[in-house]
């Protein structure tokens, strides 16, 4: 039976196979033949890819948009300057189907080029002052309160922490912070879950997705409220959340098609992954930039510039600004190593997701955080994940249709 895109699917047509939320719950039976209310459910829940037959069984689908042979070659061009930094491994498994993907992509135009990250010309960015080049610790403890996380959601670490606290402890103290409640109810009933019914109380959210899964999402919405406007002169946050909220997005589907149990935890892996560039652009704007520019022009990694001009990267930073949030070490881990996990014996699950969706994420190219090519890859990290190359489009398909709800929810500019 063919699998299909929802956006390619009809009314009429039945489903050849049960689909499910991400908790296993039953949504639409096998055999339902689909209505326009079950195709609109489909986008609600998030669902992107199913498998479907025709009406009467004869397998007749609407034929997918025709691609030519021209277009086609062309789309495989701009992908391959795409995998520059990766043309030795462009025969692994995961490249062939990532690349293929993508070539389509530009074939089909769905892609367009991402927008210089800079919302105001360089010369207008003050540089009066601006500092050599130190240690990243040093760096972080430069920008003070601005790296400062709220002091609801230390509130709330402590209270999970506690052994004596329940469910309705958490709930009252996330409900201390309206803009955190109202954001946190709206990712549990977004397409984000997938939930059937409304949830409309945190003491609800916290029993159905878990206490620490609540907390993960509790953390991505404090760290987004964080940097984002006192950085708008010198970036462009919107391009910068764009790729963080995807690159979290394809890391919690890369945990989920894993079969882990705490995919938020990805999610905010995925999101933290560059934060440190958030740091670098509020200490150094002309230095990051000059960085960016040098990577461009002459096709390295970012991180090799960034490490001759201060000595040290955006990864080291954020792994340094996680710490001084008290973080958990498997969070700062997976932050420092994403651009390389190493050797195959320091290899983890968590650093793995992250330095993967971080490929895809840049190969894809929603929202811009620096890289112009996606950069030099582990294929052990893949490898170590285990997982199908097929499954590549549903992962960031599904991605994709997650981070269009997250940008609603936290006021980031998708257009």
């Amino acid at each position: 039976m063919p699998r299909m895109s929802r956006r390619d699917v009809t009314a009429g047509m039945v489903l050849g196979r049960d689909i499910t939320n991400p908790r296993g719950q039953l949504l639409i039976p096998e055999g339902t033949a689909l209505t326009e209310k079950h195709i609109s459910a489909l986008q609600l829940w998030g669902i992107t890819l199913l498998d479907v037959r025709g009406p009467e069984d004869d397998a007749t689908v609407k034929p997918a948009v025709p691609v030519s042979k021209e277009a086609l070659e062309r789309g495989r061009e701009r992908a391959a300057a795409v995998f520059a930094l990766n043309r030795d491994q462009l025969s692994h498994p995961f490249f062939e189907a990532l690349l293929s993907h993508v070539a389509m992509r530009f074939a089909r135009d769905e892609i367009t080029q991402p927008t210089e990250e800079a919302s105001v010309p360089a010369e207008t960015v003050s540089v009066l002052g601006e500092p050599r080049a130190r240690t990243a610790g040093a760096m972080v403890k430069a920008v003070g309160t601005l790296g400062s996380l709220p002091m609801v959601y230390h509130e709330l670490i402590q209270v999970v922490n506690h052994p004596l606290s329940s469910a309705t402890d958490v709930a009252n103290v996330i409900s201390k912070d309206v803009g955190l409640t109202a954001r946190l109810l709206r990712i549990v009933n977004s397409a984000f879950y997938g939930f059937p019914g409304g949830i409309e109380t945190v003491s609800r959210a916290t029993t159905i997705v878990g206490t620490n899964e609540l907390c993960e999402l509790a953390l991505a919405t404090s760290v987004m409220s964080v940097f984002d406007r006192s950085l708008r002169a010198v970036v462009n946050m919107s391009q910068f959340w764009l790729h963080s909220l995807f690159c979290g997005s394809v890391a919690r589907m890369l945990g989920k098609f894993r079969g882990g149990s705490n995919t938020e935890r990805c999610f905010v892996m995925g999101l933290l992954h560059d934060v440190g560039r958030l740091v670098l652009f509020s200490e150094a704007p002309r230095r990051t930039r000059e960085t960016l520019d040098m990577a461009a022009e002459s096709g390295r990694p970012v991180c090799d510039v960034e490490r001759e001009m201060f000595g040290f990267t955006h990864a080291d930073v954020g792994e340094a600004l996680l710490q001084s949030w008290n973080l958990p070490p498997i969070h700062r881990e997976a932050v420092r190593r994403h651009h390389g996990p190493l050797s195959n014996r320091e290899l983890s699950a968590d650093v793995c997701i992250a330095h993967v969706a971080e490929i895809i994420a840049n190969a894809v190219r929603v929202g811009r955080s620096g890289d112009l090519a996606a950069p030099p890859m582990c294929v052990a990290a893949w490898d170590y994940l285990n997982l199908n190359p097929d499954d590549l489009q549903t992962i960031i398909e599904e991605g994709e249709t997650h981070v269009r709800d997250l940008a609603s929810i936290f006021g980031v500019d998708a257009s």
